[in-house]
C-alpha cells in the first residue's frame, strides 16, 4: 500500500476504545502499540468519531484521501497519529463492530485499486486467523 503504518485495533474487555494491538510501520513512523488510544490525549469519545460511526452503521471500507476533509475527522489524528490519509475496514462479531484494520499515510494519498485490494485481502486474513485460533469468530 506504500503506507506509513498498518494497524489492527480490537475492542477488548479492558479497553473499549479499540486499542492498537498490532501494527507494521515504515522506518521513522511512530508506534501506536501498547494499547495506546486517543483516550488521554484529548477528552474525546472515539465511538462518536465520524469514521467509527460509519464503520458501525454501514460496515464498509472507508477510503480517505485527506482525513481533514473527507469526512472531517477529530483534529488529534494528524498530531497524534502523524497521518493525514487513511483506509479503514471493519472487523465484526455477531453483528457488532469489534475492531478495525487501518492503513495510514503521512500525506494526502490517492489510494490505488491495488492498495484497496491489499487492505481487503489483509482484513480477510485477519478474520481467518481469528477463526483458526478460535479466539473469536468474526463475521
Amino acid at each position: 500500500t506504500d503506507a506509513g503504518r498498518v494497524t489492527i485495533r480490537i475492542d477488548t474487555p479492558n479497553d473499549r476504545d479499540y486499542p492498537v494491538l498490532a501494527e507494521a510501520r515504515a522506518p521513522g513512523v511512530s508506534s501506536l502499540t501498547g494499547g495506546m488510544t486517543l483516550v488521554g490525549y484529548k477528552p474525546i469519545d472515539i465511538h462518536q468519531a465520524s469514521t467509527v460511526l460509519i464503520l458501525k452503521n454501514e460496515r464498509k471500507m472507508i477510503v480517505q484521501r485527506d482525513v481533514r476533509v473527507d469526512p472531517p475527522q477529530i483534529p488529534a489524528l494528524e498530531d497524534y497519529y502523524g497521518m493525514t490519509s487513511q483506509m479503514l475496514t471493519p472487523l465484526e462479531h455477531e453483528g457488532e463492530l469489534v475492531g478495525v484494520v487501518s492503513v495510514h499515510a503521512v500525506d494526502p494519498t490517492d489510494w490505488t485499486d491495488p492498495a484497496i485490494e491489499a487492505l481487503e485481502k489483509a482484513t480477510n486474513r485477519v478474520h481467518e486467523v481469528f477463526e483458526e485460533a478460535n479466539w473469536v469468530e468474526l463475521d
